[in-house]
């Protein structure tokens, strides 16, 4: 059995721990797995000289879309599509890179449900996938909880909310009280009418224009509502520890945290595991897992979630809280006993073993 995987370099190197729990996780069942990035045709050039044949292949993943399409005369990974699974996975929402596999018959994997749910209304085969960890605890550091500093560690990197609604002004005097109206793009793409709701159905055709301007959409919702977090976190004299890219820019906005620039995922890794509680505000999905919920809880590190009610519902008690439940859980018993519960939950239910097992039982 063989496995390619189609990589690009990646910002912190997450996408790259993704992908080697999901190539650990693939070897560990048996298959070899090769890797090819496709950065530009200088890697791709270097790394074809050592995959097999494409039919030696019993499937391909794309990260977002990457090394779709004709790479060699005899080598092209969307005709391999009509022949033998290729999925691609989204480890954000589709829509920002959709027109990569859009009507090829991929199956897209996604993190978040409603994701699933609007790449099938486009005629798209989908599974939920969520992010997941590495199957033992053995490659995630386990401080004593005596080492952990007081830290609430919020991993964001700078986005401007100002900067977003900018890029948005054409379409504002149109479509602006529905974006304000709504929490995630997955709200506005209700309100526009191109996902449809309990009492419509969809009116609206998805086209590159609404695609196009959904993005802007996502970028603005998800600076706003990170900034709403760090403002409410100031009023109520909850100091984070504000860990990204460009974070430092933030104290324009607030200047009541704590900011830093950006670290390494093996870094931040062990920073969550350091810390006390680590805080996610939710990137834009309403029914998926997200990476800061996940690894924080593998470090054996509580996660604090604002405004995200299906986590909450899915993992209360298992490693995750809100604000709400914040001051009753000062007392150590009941934080030792949510820490525990969290990184087992964790290595339980959320490995990439398990994601992949339960993908390819599916697919065959």
């Amino acid at each position: 059995m063989r496995s390619l995987i189609l990589l690009t370099q990646n910002q912190y190197s997450v996408v790259s721990h993704f992908f080697s729990g999901i190539k650990l996780a693939l070897e560990n069942m048996g298959y070899a797995v090769d890797i090819l990035y496709c950065d530009n045709p200088d890697t791709i050039a270097k790394g074809f000289i050592k995959l097999a044949p494409i039919e030696a292949y019993d499937h391909i993943f794309s990260f977002n879309g990457n090394g779709l399409g004709k790479i060699t005369d005899s080598f092209n990974t969307l005709a391999f599509a009509k022949l033998k699974p290729v999925y691609v996975y989204c480890v954000d929402n589709p829509i920002h890179v959709i027109p990569r596999f859009y009507g090829h018959p991929v199956t897209v994997l996604c993190v978040a449900e409603e994701h699933v749910a609007l790449m099938r209304q486009f005629g798209h085969k989908a599974s939920y996938f969520p992010h997941a960890v590495m199957d033992s605890k053995k490659f995630y550091p386990a401080p004593e909880i005596d080492n952990k500093n007081e830290n609430i560690l919020f991993p964001i990197s700078f986005m401007s909310s100002e900067s977003a609604k900018s890029a948005l002004t054409p379409v504002w005097e149109q479509l602006g009280e529905g974006i304000d109206a709504s929490n995630s793009v997955t709200d506005f793409l209700r309100v526009i009418g191109v996902v449809p709701t309990e009492t419509s159905p969809a009116r609206t055709k998805f086209d590159e224009n609404i695609r196009r301007i959904t993005v802007l959409v996502d970028r603005f919702l998800r600076a706003r509502e990170r900034e709403r977090c760090l403002l409410y976190c100031a009023s109520r004299k909850i100091k984070l520890n504000v860990v990204g890219r460009d974070s430092l820019k933030f104290r324009a906005l607030t200047d009541y945290h704590e900011y830093n620039e950006a670290i390494n995922f093996s870094d931040l890794l062990k920073e969550m595991s350091l810390s006390q509680w680590v805080l996610h505000q939710s990137p834009g999905f309403e029914e998926g897992l997200h990476e800061r919920i996940v690894y924080p809880l593998v470090c054996g590190t509580p996660v604090i979630v604002w405004k995200y009610p299906h986590v909450l519902s899915a993992m209360r008690n298992k490693g995750v809280i809100d604000f709400a439940d914040y001051d009753a859980l000062n007392k150590e018993d009941s934080y030792i006993q949510l820490l525990t519960k969290g990184k087992q939950e964790v290595l339980d239910h959320h490995t990439w073993s398990q994601r992949l097992s339960a993908l390819l039982t599916d697919t065959k």
